[in-house]
């Protein structure tokens, strides 16, 4: 009886160690995860919004603010994309947006290329910058005549390098109708400068992200 209360203590004691061991690498593999992530240190949502409305006034349809902005390595900052319905038929219409790396600076990478190795292992230059980029890309339907907003929240790894990124946002939608209703299934599937004309919502954007 002895021997086994003390072999079945010695079979607990070793198991809870494994299982203190197995905690300590999946902690140390969650931190190393998301230790190249950056956090979002400033909202410009107020002025964004101000700045796209006045864009609105000017006769815009779509429009994003900052277009340009300098943040430091492991920052990050959120801005706005704005959308004015004033389709010509004058109906509600689904959109939804769409936030692509579109170039860098020379000092990143010659040429301006996407296709650079970046700093985090297994991705180019392109997929490295479109993890930096958390958006809104839920269809939405918006009654003719009003503006609405999607956020784009830019987060900068620590290991980015120091330089210039560039993205563009298309706004698209499911298209002008003269029959029938909108509806959420006629808006492309993807969404970029390649998608028809007649499925894009005013003119693509672009802004400039300055690291440091």
């Amino acid at each position: 009886m002895v021997k086994a209360a003390i072999e079945m203590s010695l079979g607990f004691i070793i198991a809870v160690v494994f299982a203190i061991v197995m905690l300590g690498l999946a902690i140390t593999w969650i931190q190393g995860m998301f230790i190249d992530i950056g956090r979002i240190t400033a909202d410009l949502t107020t002025q964004a919004k101000a700045d796209i409305r006045d864009r609105f006034a000017g006769g815009d349809v779509f429009g994003i603010s900052p277009d340009d902005y300098s943040v430091k390595r492991g920052e990050g900052f959120r801005m706005q994309a704005g959308i004015k319905n004033s389709a010509e038929d004058s109906r509600t219409h689904y959109f939804k947006i769409a936030v692509l790396p579109a170039g860098v600076s020379d000092s990143i990478c010659a040429g301006g290329e996407l296709t650079c190795p970046s700093p985090r292992a297994g991705q180019n230059i392109g997929q490295y910058m479109a993890t930096w980029v958390t958006y809104d890309s839920t269809i939405t339907p918006y009654e003719i005549g009003a503006e609405a907003f999607k956020f784009i929240d830019v987060a900068v790894p620590p290991t980015a390098k120091p330089g210039t990124y560039i993205f563009n946002v298309v706004a698209c939608f499911d298209g002008q109708i003269t029959t029938g209703t909108p509806s959420a299934t006629a808006v492309p599937a993807t969404c970029n400068l390649a998608t028809p004309a007649d499925k894009i919502w005013g003119n693509p954007q672009q802004f400039i992200v300055t690291v440091s």
